[in-house]
């Protein structure tokens, strides 16, 4: 039996709402419906639409004509987007996802008028451009009017059958992110009529998905805007609600619920708290130590101390962590990163300072990693505590990931002197050194490396599990017996002074490895296997979170509770976004992740197998997803930790489809070319790349070293020939250093070209050139690589000379 719109409103939870899209919602603002479109296109074409489909009677017209003419009569027929009626009112409300198969553009203008936020995606590339956290994400399966390959865009409209063929893959992406959207939402598909062809379609693909979520999904809702009983009830008999009423009829019964989402205006004295943005992206270090008690057996079990945890004194003091903060108390530097392995506390240290700060009247905060570093709302806070006189520490942890932002950051708070900021970063060190920063943050930066504890650090952490009343019942026995001395000794030689292993080998005299694989293999077999997979993936660099364990192992959504029971102080579940349904699992300790992956891990054939379960499971929709793509090429663990090249570039080109917008796995492949010494397949590569993405740092470098590499190692060429081409390669090194002049990469491979010319033909004045911009950019940032990149160099060149 249908039911009545407002009863259907008053069922659903906005917040946990998708919205689904037809033709039906648009005609009220004078867009066409489909069936209007397809006779139109069949009468300018001169086809006989009798018994054919839209995307069939397109694809006849632009086998007629052109894809061109059909495009152009296509954007006629849909007039300048002027949304009007309930669609306006749509923006007002915090939807989980909206999805739509209109071509047309009033989605996009309706969030304009209303001044909200909204991320728009057409294609693949969209899925990679940065947007706020809090954007609306508005999916438009078939494409938009506005953009198509022939105008050049990436971009196409799907209205032929030939575009459904091409763009199956993005559909799918689609399809996938809607299934994660439903799990445990309500879907409401709006703008059909029951004789719409393709609202069987829909339906079908929906009620399949939510076939396969185990009872995990909400309702599914068919607000149709032509009332048909009859056909009703086929629907409803399917497990399918329905209600009768067009756009404006379901606006005006939200509007009858209640009040929308309306921005609330703050005076409060926290630029973060009067941010809608920040405010949800951002841990408050006063807030924190206040609302969450401390946890010994939590930091016992691995997980890294919280900021109550430090208040509480139940960490031993790094010396890091007070040379920090006197620096960024005493403002000689604004930025401070610190970098180090995983394991040597880098966390709990940066939120030493924080408390350390908080304590002298500071104001603190900790961004959450799992989202988008906004760069322009932390400028405008900067400029809110510098018109109140606050100060203030931002710590940034991941640093890598978000360095773009914190580089946009450096250079406003610095040209505007906006000193009252300071931003803490930690990172591993393989992730950092490699990586360009702007000469406005590496000039006003301390970089310190954080490693092994000091001896003076492993007597604190002694006294502090030697005196504390939380932290001395899960000390070892044998531990305890042991004089100060011995104590100390045994720590530093049996952990290797690793602060994480040190720590928890207090509590154990077996050795560490023993201590993860015994819990290990108490566990049950199916929470094993989350285990592992968790593990390995964490390691690998990738942001592990419930959608991406449940395609990975198979487990039915109703089960995830039960196995996060199961798996309690193992893995942890956190929220990353409630909105729109993303929660991260992680496992409590780096150091632990990867002694689990590298014994349930240790064929190698069985990570690349993981590899490639991953990569076909990717929904590049997700941020978290996209991040991890990126963090799966780390040297370290990612991919090009694999030995063999070939199996790397197999995996590469695997993810280069899943998202082509992403440069960092095209980065990879182009360089494992050019170690092959595939040139004419890296060639192509660096075309392409600079077709789809234009030219960035690192390819601009990978044609210098391609034109390098060709004039070394092409086999069977005169040298005259080989000094031709290095000649083409001091242009296009000379054109890259003028263009990238702050990338030491760039300059130290224009180096490296002018070293071999003077090799083989002794003229010194591309390098002489070379070393000049190298040094100049050095002195520019301040740079401690580069620096060491021009004393190498100048060796390099006195050995030749010699």
């Amino acid at each position: 039996m249908t039911i009545e719109l407002d009863r259907l409103i008053q069922n659903l939870d906005v917040k946990r709402t998708v919205l689904f899209f037809g033709a039906g919602s648009s005609i009220p603002s004078g867009s066409p419906s489909a069936g209007d479109l397809a006779t139109a296109i069949a009468a300018e074409f001169k086809i006989d639409a009798n018994g054919f489909s839209l995307a069939e009677i397109a694809e006849l017209a632009e086998l007629e004509r052109d894809r061109a003419s059909l495009i152009r009569f296509v954007r006629q027929r849909f007039p300048r987007p002027n949304p009007t009626g309930g669609i306006l009112n749509i923006p007002l409300y915090k939807w989980r996802g909206i999805y739509t198969t209109n071509y047309d553009e009033l989605l996009e203008r309706s969030y304009q008028i209303r001044n909200q936020p909204a991320h728009v995606i057409t294609t693949n590339y969209d899925f990679s451009k940065d947007v706020l956290p809090d954007a609306q994400p508005i999916y438009k399966i078939h494409g938009t009017i506005g953009q198509d390959f022939v105008d050049g865009h990436k971009s196409r409209m799907i209205i032929t059958q030939g575009d459904y063929d091409r763009a199956t893959d993005y559909r799918e992406y689609l399809f996938t992110r809607l299934a994660n959207d439903m799990a445990g939402g309500d879907l409401v598909i709006i703008g059909y009529s029951l004789s719409d062809p393709d609202i069987k379609s829909v339906v079908d693909r929906v009620l399949a998905i939510q076939g396969k979520m185990s009872g995990a999904g909400g309702a599914v809702y068919l607000v149709l805007y032509q009332r048909d009983e009859a056909r009703a009830r086929l629907f409803e008999s399917r497990g399918v609600r329905v209600a009768f009423g067009g756009i404006d009829e379901f606006s005006a019964a939200l509007t009858r619920k209640g009040p929308a989402a309306t921005v609330v205006e703050s005076s409060s004295d926290d630029p973060v708290q009067d941010s809608q943005i920040l405010s949800t992206i951002t841990i408050d270090v006063q807030h924190s130590i206040g609302a969450f008690p401390p946890n010994a057996v939590a930091m016992f079990n691995g997980w890294p101390a919280t900021y109550a945890d430090i208040a509480s004194d139940l960490t031993f003091t790094r010396t890091a962590a007070n040379t920090i903060a006197a620096t960024l108390a005493a403002g000689t530097k604004q930025f401070v990163a610190m970098i180090g392995a995983s394991g040597v506390g880098k966390t709990t240290a940066a939120r030493q300072v924080a408390v350390q700060l908080e304590r002298q009247g500071w104001r603190c905060w900790e961004h959450k990693t799992d989202f988008e570093l906004v760069a322009d709302e932390w400028i405008s806070a900067a400029q809110k505590l510098q018109a109140m006189e606050r100060h203030a520490v931002l710590y940034v942890d991941e640093a890598h990931l978000h360095l773009s932002s914190i580089n946009e950051i450096a250079e406003e708070l610095v040209e505007q002197k906006l000193s009252n900021l300071r931003i803490l970063m930690t990172c591993g060190r393989s992730q950092w050194q490699y990586r360009t920063k702007s000469p406005y943050l590496s000039k006003n930066m301390s970089e310190l490396v954080l490693s092994k504890l000091a001896n003076h650090e492993i007597d604190r952490l002694i006294l502090l599990v030697s005196s504390d009343n939380s932290i001395k019942p899960l000390v070892e026995g044998t531990f305890l017996g042991f004089s100060f001395q011995e104590k100390r000794r045994r720590l530093a030689d049996k952990c290797e002074a690793d602060a994480f292993v040190c720590l928890r080998n207090i509590f154990a005299q077996e050795k560490f490895d023993d201590i993860i694989l015994r819990e290990y293999a108490q566990l049950g077999t199916a929470d094993q296997e989350i285990y592992r997979v968790v593990a390995a993936l964490e390691y690998a660099g990738i942001r592990v979170h419930r959608q991406m364990i449940l395609r990975l192992t198979g487990i039915a959504a109703g089960m995830v509770a039960a196995a996060l029971t199961n798996l309690v102080d193992v893995i942890s579940e956190y929220d990353i976004s409630e909105r729109f349904g993303v929660y991260g699992w992680r496992v409590r300790h780096k150091v632990i992740a990867g002694i689990v992956a590298k014994y349930k891990y240790s064929d190698p054939a069985a990570m690349v197998e993981l590899f490639d379960r991953v990569i076909d499971n990717l929904s590049p929709s997700y941020r978290i997803e996209r991040d991890s793509i990126n963090e799966m090429c780390n040297l370290d663990t990612g991919l090009p930790s694999i030995s063999e090249k070939d199996i790397q570039n197999r995996l590469l080109r695997k993810l280069i489809s899943v998202a082509p917008g992403e440069p960092i796995p095209r980065h990879r492949l182009i360089r494992n070319l050019i170690d092959l010494e595939k040139f004419d397949l890296a060639e192509t590569e660096i075309r392409v790349f600079e077709s789809d993405l234009g030219t960035d740092g690192p390819v601009a470098r990978y044609r210098i070293i391609l034109l390098l590499a060709r004039a070394i190692y092409t086999p069977g060429i005169m040298d005259e020939d080989r000094v031709v081409i290095l000649r083409k390669a001091e242009a296009q090194a000379s054109a890259s250093a003028v263009r990238f002049e702050n990338n030491r990469h760039v300059l130290s491979a224009y180096c490296e070209v002018g070293l071999e010319l003077l090799k083989r033909t002794r003229d010194s004045s591309t390098f002489d050139a070379a070393l000049k911009g190298l040094r100049a950019a050095a002195h520019r940032m301040s740079d401690e690589e580069a620096t060491k990149a021009v004393r190498s160099y100048e060796r390099r060149y006195f050995e030749f000379k010699l």
